[in-house]
């Protein structure tokens, strides 16, 4: 199967809503990982349904689903891959380096998106991981605790 690859690198400032909050329908962010590193999604979906400009494509979704606008950190990366036609299943992996937290130095998100009949994309799974500050655990992106 022929894949293609797109990175990207956004300006993060652009990525909001723009008109500010919108009340109970603004996306607040990810919930945080369960043991193993995976993101409950569900909610994702009904705000999709509410604001389909962010299901227009699956970085954009991914922005969104991620809050990228509200990071704080030195470098990030939007990775998205899909088969060569663009439809079937787009692996879009986030990372972000260089946190400003005394733990943790990166954050890997890896987002699996859908695309409906209707031509809007669906995220249907979500995981992260972390890698740790030099003496503060792990080195490698895992989804273990830093200490």
């Amino acid at each position: 199967m022929a894949a293609f690859l797109v990175a990207i690198v956004l300006p993060l400032t652009a990525c909001g809503s723009g008109g500010g909050s919108n009340g109970s329908d603004d996306w607040a962010g990810p919930p945080r990982p369960d043991d193993r590193g995976r993101l409950d999604v569900a909610g994702f979906d009904g705000y999709l349904d509410s604001h389909p400009e962010h299901a227009t494509a699956p970085i954009v979704a991914a922005t969104r689903f991620l809050r990228l606008d509200r990071t704080s950190a030195a470098t990030t990366s939007v990775v998205a891959r899909a088969s060569a036609e663009g439809s079937g299943p787009t692996t879009v992996t986030v990372t972000l380096d260089g946190l400003f937290d005394d733990s943790v130095r990166a954050e890997r998100f890896v987002l699996e998106f859908e695309q409906h009949a209707d031509g809007e994309w669906r995220l249907t799974s979500a995981a992260s991981a972390r890698r740790c500050q030099p003496g503060r655990g792990h080195q490698a992106f895992r989804p273990a605790p830093c200490v």
